[in-house]
């Protein structure tokens, strides 16, 4: 079973990387702007609100992590 925290952790890292998509001048120009169009309307922090404590416990999470 999918826990809250994990569901907030896949919907932040999702958009991260579509953010990263974007970011790549590299790809193709056409995955580019499909991952701008999927982010239109993608959920972001002020979707989960600010006393949302999965939101929080990730984001506590993520700056303890090494980047690798």
């Amino acid at each position: 079973m999918t826990t809250p925290l994990e569901r907030t952790r896949s919907v932040i890292q999702t958009k991260d990387f579509l953010m990263a998509l974007i970011m790549d001048l590299d790809l193709p120009k056409k995955v580019r702007e499909d991952a701008k169009h999927l982010l239109r309307h993608f959920p972001d922090k002020h979707n989960f609100g600010d006393d949302n404590e999965d939101f929080a416990s990730y984001r506590t999470l993520k700056k303890e992590q090494p980047e690798l």
